[in-house]
């Protein structure tokens, strides 16, 4: 099938029911005179159908709308501005355009007064967002996070302390999948009002830290040594562009405590990483002769003069 013909395809199944149901209600129009005629319906049932084809047609007209916006309209904008437009943004025109719909009803097929149903609505619409202003928050926050995307499916993100991979993004909430295989329902109102990290921008690559005491006769030489080679033998993040290094942090009565920063391939992988760098310390102390230093206390017990026994405890 040629492209024009998909493409036709495509409309006639996009725009195809919308436009159907448009000609059954125009044929309709035009025979109700004779059916009426023929059935001999009473004034109240020709008034009651009169209203229900009324409604159809409005319903029609706004269902067409949305189909036309769909298939014309938001592609349009898509390719202006570079990005797809998000689904919570169509859907909400889409809602739009049927609220609009239903209150334009109401005045003209109903004969309702336009001030009096505005104020009502209004009332209406305020009662209702009260009881439901978390969920209108997640909404819009779900807009903007779409319209922003500073995250997509796939990626790897920590909010709220919780660190998980994104499988699902909705109008109310994101679904995380955590290392641990557990799902986390995360609002989007809290994503939105809270500092996030993404461990998947602008690439998969990412730091991590390992902070280490040493002992204080290991000299500065011999502790980037340790540290920066139990890196460099593992095989991903040694043909890494970006390589590790380390610093002083401070000191304590342990010793030194060395902090190494290290490249981690994907976060999906940071345990395992993480494990075989301390496990090449470890081997790396061992081969050197040394230990993790751990605090010392020296207890010291003294016999008076009066035969009292008298301990202190110094930590070293």
């Amino acid at each position: 099938m040629s492209a024009a013909g998909i493409v036709l395809t495509r409309l006639s199944w996009r725009l195809g029911p919308p436009l159907l149901l448009i000609a059954v209600l125009a044929v309709t129009h035009l025979r109700w005179a004779d059916w009426i005629a023929v059935i001999g319906a009473s004034p109240t049932l020709r008034e009651g159908i009169a209203n229900i084809l009324e409604i159809l047609r409005w319903a029609a007209a706004a269902w067409l709308l949305n189909r036309l916006a769909g298939v014309f309209l938001w592609p349009l904008v898509a390719r202006r501005s570079g990005t797809p437009v998000p689904k919570m943004a169509a859907d909400l025109v889409a809602l739009l355009v049927w609220l609009g719909t239903g209150l334009t009803m109401a005045v003209v097929v109903f004969d309702q007064s336009p001030t009096a149903l505005l104020a009502t609505s209004t009332v209406a619409l305020g009662v209702v967002g009260f009881a439901v202003r978390e969920l209108i928050s997640d909404f819009f926050a779900g807009i903007s996070l779409s319209m922003e995307r500073p995250f997509a499916i796939g990626d790897w993100i920590e909010v709220d302390n919780v660190a998980g991979k994104v499988v699902d993004m909705t109008w109310r909430a994101v679904r995380l999948m955590t290392t641990d295989d557990v799902t986390i329902v995360v609002p989007n109102g809290n994503i939105a009002a809270e500092t996030f990290r993404n461990y998947s921008r602008p690439d998969n690559w990412f730091r991590d830290e390992i902070k280490v005491p040493l002992p204080f006769e290991v000299t500065t030489h011999q502790g980037a040594r340790i540290l920066l080679s139990a890196v460099t033998q593992i095989p991903e993040s040694a043909a890494f562009h970006k390589k590790p290094s380390v610093s002083i942090d401070g000191y304590d009565d342990r010793g030194v405590i060395w902090r190494l920063l290290y490249w981690v391939p994907d976060f999906g992988r940071l345990s395992s990483i993480h494990f075989a760098v301390h496990a090449n310390i470890l081997r790396n102390l061992h081969m050197s002769g040394l230990r993790v230093p751990v605090p010392i206390e020296e207890i010291r017990v003294m016999r008076s003069s009066l035969g009292v026994e008298i301990s202190s405890i110094q930590r070293m």
